[in-house]
């Protein structure tokens, strides 16, 4: 009888044991996964970044949001700015409209609301649908450009005709009026 209550208290102290070690084991390796994905985002940055220093656009801009938004790298806008224009040199729409709020909002660089709609009617004159609803929105309220509704509802079309949500918004107001 007793070596049963003694064998009971023995399992008792095993499968307490065995239960911490899993739980252990467990917490381990999520945290080596952890490392592990912030060692393959810091690889796929390094990979982005060769990339981008060779000339690549789409690497250029991707490493300009990776600034933008502090992905894997501390967030600096100036950095960003950097990126995103030698995208946009290259014609890269999304990068143009990137450089665009850039100027209009003065982010990493002085904002300028001329620069602004400059790159913005870069990018919307390739079809980039943010950029045309950006567009129309300077021309509805004159900012970098004169005042102007025609021109405002015309990217606006150009924009909602894509499916912009925010577009087709702006058009349901311009019918009202």
């Amino acid at each position: 009888m007793v070596f049963c209550s003694l064998h009971k208290i023995i399992l008792t102290d095993l499968q307490i044991a065995m239960k911490r070690i899993v739980l252990f084991l467990t917490a381990a390796i999520v945290m080596l996964s952890g490392v592990s994905a912030q060692e393959d985002k810091a690889s796929e940055f390094n990979h982005l970044k060769a990339k981008a220093e060779r000339g690549d656009a789409e690497a250029q801009y991707r490493l300009g949001h990776c600034y933008s938004n502090g992905d894997v790298v501390p967030k600096d806008e100036k950095k960003a700015v950097v990126w995103f224009r030698k995208a946009a040199n290259q014609g890269h729409a999304g990068a143009q409209n990137q450089l665009g709020m850039a100027y209009y909002y003065g982010l990493g660089v002085d904002s300028d609301k001329k620069k602004a709609v400059f790159w913005y009617r870069k990018a919307a004159n390739q079809g980039h649908d943010w950029a045309q609803y950006w567009l129309a929105g300077c021309y509805h309220n004159g900012m970098g450009v004169p005042k102007d509704i025609e021109k405002a509802k015309y990217w606006a079309r150009k924009s909602a005709a894509q499916g912009h949500k925010y577009a087709k918004k702006i058009l349901e107001v311009y019918e009202r009026e």
